[in-house]
Parts: structure tokens; C-alpha cells; sequence
């Protein structure tokens, strides 16, 4: 199952790169889009730098998920939530973004931490540039997720998420 993942993460990875790559548009400096979702403050930055307060935005079972950051431009295949995972039961664990949506569009994600009992570990959501583009968002004004926990070593599902809103100022 795992061989099966990677193979999956990398020939996603192949697609976004070469996605990243089509076109060089910079037509439309200003932010502003034709779709009829809301801007940050009617901000017009398309490279506009958004805080938001560190906020536990999940916390049960022994684990918990602290949102640290938010970079619009994170890395190449998108912007990125940093995240802290704190695993304080007695599993290995994997966590994976499910059924993500930004500004109420739904979006694909990259994430997929393991993280060893009683042990902590730093990672980013990634949410992708492709689905960001196309559907015209520039202002990143609220994340909508959940989480799949599983175990790390059987791939049994520990818990699915309630949905989880972050917003971003």
C-alpha cells in the first residue's frame, strides 16, 4: 500500500510540474478575478503576505494539530499551511488532508505526515497552484478541511475529522 502511494505521489508530482509550466499569463496583475468568491479585504496584492493567529485547529485522541502559517506562495506546487503535529498516544500515526476546500472551492492537496508515538513534527498543507489558478483565487481568506488519522504501521483508519475552518486575516 505504501509503494502504491508513493507511486501515486510522484506521478502526481510529475503532473503539477508540468502544470507549473504552461503558461506565463501576467496579464492580470491586479488580484482581481471573474469569479464571484470574496477577496481578502478587497486587498488587490496577488503576492500579499496573510497571518494567522497560531490556533490548535484539531485536538483529540492524544493528537493534536497546531495551524502555525500560512504562505500564499509556499513552494512550487502551491501555497502552504504550516502545521505542528503533536502525537501523544501510543501508535505511530499518518495524518492526511482530506476533502479540502479553499474559499469554498474544493482543491487538491498535498499532505501526508507520520508521526511516531510521543513525538512532534513540522509539516506543510499544500494546497495546489494548478486548482488555485484555474478556479481564479489569488486571496486566500478561509481553508476548509478534515483530517484522516490512520495507523502508521496497518493502515487502519484511527479517525476521520470533523470538517475544520481556518481563516485568515
Amino acid at each position: 500500500m505504501k509503494k502504491f502511494l508513493l507511486v501515486l505521489l510522484v506521478v502526481m508530482t510529475a503532473i503539477c510540474l508540468a502544470a507549473c509550466g504552461g503558461s506565463s499569463n501576467t496579464s492580470n496583475p491586479t488580484g482581481s478575478s471573474a469569479q464571484s468568491e470574496p477577496s481578502a479585504g478587497g486587498s488587490s496584492s496577488a503576492s500579499k503576505r496573510v497571518s494567522i493567529q497560531e490556533e490548535v485547529i484539531f485536538d483529540q485522541n492524544d493528537i493534536k494539530v497546531t495551524a502555525k502559517s500560512l504562505d500564499p506562495t509556499g513552494s512550487i506546487f502551491g501555497a502552504t499551511v504550516a502545521v505542528l503535529i503533536e502525537n501523544n498516544s501510543s501508535k505511530n500515526i499518518t495524518v492526511q488532508a482530506r476533502n479540502s476546500r479553499v474559499n469554498r472551492v474544493m482543491v487538491d492537496t498535498l499532505f501526508s505526515c507520520d508521526v511516531l508515538a510521543g513525538k512532534k513534527a513540522f509539516d506543510d498543507i499544500t494546497f495546489m497552484k494548478s486548482d488555485l489558478e484555474k478556479n481564479s483565487i489569488k486571496d486566500i481568506n478561509e481553508v476548509d478541511l478534515s483530517f484522516h488519522i490512520s495507523d502508521a504501521n496497518s493502515w487502519n483508519t484511527i479517525l476521520d475529522s470533523e470538517p475544520i475552518t481556518i481563516t485568515f486575516e
